[in-house]
């Protein structure tokens, strides 16, 4: 028959065991997330450049007198009209 001892061992050896599956599994869960927040972050730069050099690319026409202005002012320059006819340069 088993000793005390041997059952007191064999039982230590099963709780580590656990103990050690809980933070291999807390380490992964951690891992795993941390990774999906920075492909979030990167996404949301990625879209923040493209916004930016399509604003550069990007130019409106006054129908009224005819000049051109960036896309991010809401009014032409010269005139002060607010209709918008977008012309795209090419480049």
């Amino acid at each position: 028959m088993k000793s005390l001892a041997e059952i007191a061992v064999q039982i230590m050896a099963i709780f580590a065991l656990m103990f050690t599956g809980i933070v291999v599994a807390v380490l992964w869960f951690t891992h795993i997330s941390s990774k999906a927040d920075n492909k979030k972050e990167l996404e949301k730069k990625k879209i923040e450049v493209m916004d930016r050099h399509f604003d550069e690319m990007v130019t409106v026409e006054c129908p009224y007198c005819g000049a051109t202005y960036p896309s991010n002012i809401t009014r032409c320059p010269t005139c002060g009209a607010n209709i918008r006819k977008l012309v795209v340069r090419k480049a």
